[in-house]
């Protein structure tokens, strides 16, 4: 092409809107000195406009410690069950599925749920059992294999056990209260509900034990399995204690769950917690632990010994009693403690969410040269 066509071209490509230099460069033209083509100036950005600032609803709500999910405020516990489209009713979480159930007259036997045809059969006071309906007796005899526990449901617990169906109801008590309270003290709600297998037979529990249970089943009737792939929470059954060895093992259980790395938690503070929940917080067994404890000895270096607590299968004696110093301890950091003590354990209690390393000092501040002054008041055990 000569020159004189070329530049025919170029102009024409000009006119009809091409830059200079880029209608150059498409023709294999250098760029033209001194007239480096320029893009256009940006326009100036806008001032990023501020936050809106929240209403006094949201303000309130935030300082409640709520979370948005879509258009409502909730509390942080709700917001997983709420993002799986989990409905509550009654305080149980349920699947849409199961909501629909429910309002298509279903009713809940248990952990099944029974049609509106087959209500009647409840209303005898049958028992569903795989297509079968049993009486009460056939269906504990059913129940009584350890391939077919019963399966009974709380609100926070479920026990599993091949005992007889009262009596799994009567120790459910028990394991509600137990978890109510742990979550009252450790500020927190479980996500869902916690299990607990009662073993009927010490064979039962022995061959358990021997697996999962390092020592503590040698020590204390009630535990979680740290061995367990499941970290599944056991109790003996004992026709006397067993009201209280299921209400320890809900209350390691309910720790284990809602404390990170509950097991690293100092065995003192650990220990104490759960026994305290189960027996020192109840009136009705308060003063029979303290007498206890008493005929254990009484209250002996208390700080000292909870420092230095270890719970070994080569003192078992002196393990359980270390167990009581502990609860009664607890009982005195909730019920009753002076000023400073109530803030120093108030800070421990907060310590819990963080990492193992931030919370061996709050924890390790109860203890000090005063505390077993102050237990002994509080406990009036004056040996």
């Amino acid at each position: 092409m000569s020159p004189i066509a070329l530049f025919i071209r170029v102009i024409l490509a000009i006119a009809l809107g091409g830059s200079a230099a880029a209608t150059s460069a498409a023709y294999g033209l250098p760029p033209q000195a001194g007239k480096a083509s320029k893009s256009p100036a940006s326009a100036p950005a806008k001032p990023a406009s501020a936050p809106a600032k929240p209403s006094a609803e949201d303000a309130e709500a935030m300082k409640k410690g709520l979370v948005k999910f879509g258009d409502l405020w909730v509390t942080k516990e709700d917001l997983p069950f709420l993002k799986e489209g989990k409905v509550k009713v009654d305080g149980e979480w349920l699947t849409k599925d199961e909501k629909s159930k429910l309002d298509a007259g279903w009713k809940r036997q248990d952990l099944e749920w029974i049609s509106p045809e087959d209500q009647p059969k409840m209303a005898e006071g049958l028992f569903k059992v795989g297509d079968k309906w049993l009486s009460a007796a056939e269906a504990d005899s059913a129940h009584s294999s350890a391939s077919n526990p019963w399966k009974i449901p709380g609100k926070h617990t479920i026990l599993i056990s091949t005992l007889g169906r009262d009596e799994i109801v009567r120790l459910l008590a028990f394991s509600e209260n137990a978890a109510a309270l742990t979550q009252k003290i450790l500020g927190k709600q479980l996500p869902s509900r916690i299990t607990v297998r009662v073993f009927a037979t010490t064979d039962e529990a022995n061959e358990f034990g021997q697996q999962f249970a390092a020592d503590h089943s040698s020590i204390w009737p009630g535990y979680v399995a740290e061995r367990d792939p499941d970290r599944l929470a056991v109790c003996s059954y004992d026709k006397d204690f067993a009201h209280l060895y299921v209400a320890h093992a809900a209350a390691h259980k309910t720790v284990d769950v809602l404390v990170p790395e509950a097991d690293k938690l100092a065995d003192w503070f650990l220990e104490g917690l759960v026994t305290y929940v189960e027996r020192f917080s109840s009136t009705a067994y308060k003063e029979w632990a303290i007498q206890q404890l008493v005929r254990r000895g009484g209250i002996s270096k208390l700080d000292d010994h909870l420092k230095k607590m270890v719970l070994s299968v080569e003192d078992i004696e002196g393990s359980q009693t270390r167990l009581y110093e502990a609860g009664i301890t607890f009982a005195y950091f909730i019920e009753t403690p002076e000023k400073a003590d109530e803030e120093a354990f108030k800070k421990a209690i907060a310590s819990l969410s963080k990492p193992q390393k931030d919370r061996m000092e709050p924890i390790s501040k109860l203890l000090h040269g005063e505390l077993e002054k102050r237990v002994r008041k509080y406990s009036r055990i004056d040996k």
